[in-house]
């Protein structure tokens, strides 16, 4: 901004402009600072709350407080595609009475986010915004877990006594010895096996299964086949007969019965043999007559 210069008394010597200096940085840095002050909107103030107040609800957050925290002047211009909506008589009730907005507020039309989309909104284009808001919100949670404990301070003032501290060892001592004994009984009795989330191992009852020979469950140096075609060791050898059912598209033999009877024959059946020996004898004596 431009400085007039002080005038003569007798107006001889017209008012001259000129910029300021290094010496006027301290006021315009004042008035600056004024009007940040004006606007800035703490994150303190930034509310999130569920609505429906029950099970079923979800949690928001008031556009009107975004656009101020975020010091965005047009919220839903720029992110159009965030989900809003606006908010219901009794949702205005319900945080005027949790003093989130005020009387004047009320009367206003007032818009709802999702808190979801506005922390994914400051973590991808306000991370200093964001860093800030969280620190806020361990501190509410922090708060809140010294409000409960509190509470459950004033509802139990039972005091455990010096005198009976061994008593309580000797009794929680015994409660975990039955805990185990009942553990493991029913591990051995009712549960057939269990998943070691320590040793990420399958523990199996001994006894109840068969265990084969180690040489039979060692594993080869191709013991699984990665692509299709591949070499590997455990594989089955079927005799010359079996293979003339398979594959299904070309098999020789058509598929037995049962799995357990034996395999029919390819060759022709008996009353089919004798009425060919038949045909044959038939043809040969009327080509002699």
């Amino acid at each position: 901004e431009d400085a007039i210069d002080e005038v003569s008394n007798d107006g001889s010597q017209p008012p001259k402009r000129r910029r300021m200096g290094s010496g006027d940085s301290s006021r315009s840095c004042d008035t600056f600072s004024q009007e940040l002050g004006a606007t800035y909107f703490p994150a303190e103030n930034l509310t999130e709350y569920k609505w429906p107040p029950d099970d079923t609800g979800e949690y928001y957050m008031l556009q009107e407080q975004v656009s101020e925290y975020l010091g965005v002047t047009s919220f839903k211009r720029k992110y159009p595609d965030m989900e809003r909506r606006d908010l219901s008589h009794k949702e205005k009730l319900y945080l005027r009475e949790q003093n989130v907005i005020t009387e004047t507020q009320c009367t206003l039309g007032l818009t709802a986010l999702r808190s979801d989309e506005v922390i994914d909104l400051m973590i991808k284009e306000y991370p200093t915004k964001h860093a800030e808001y969280s620190v806020i919100l361990q501190e509410r949670e922090r708060q809140r877990i010294a409000k409960e404990y509190s509470q459950m301070q004033q509802q139990n003032p039972q005091k455990v006594e010096a005198s009976k501290v061994p008593e309580y060892i000797k009794e929680a001592a015994k409660k975990a010895a039955e805990f185990n004994s009942n553990f493991n009984r029913e591990r051995m009795e009712e549960r057939r096996a269990y998943f070691d989330l320590q040793t990420h191992v399958i523990q199996v009852p001994q006894g109840r299964f068969k265990v084969l020979a180690p040489e039979t469950t060692k594993t080869g140096p191709y013991p699984v086949a990665l692509i299709p075609g591949q070499f590997q060791d455990y594989y089955k050898r079927y005799s010359p007969n079996e293979l003339r059912y398979l594959p299904m598209n070309t098999a020789l033999y058509e598929p037995p019965l049962d799995p357990e009877l034996p395999a029919l024959d390819s060759e022709p059946d008996s009353d089919d043999a004798d009425d060919g020996k038949d045909h044959k004898k038939n043809k040969n004596s009327s080509v002699r007559q």
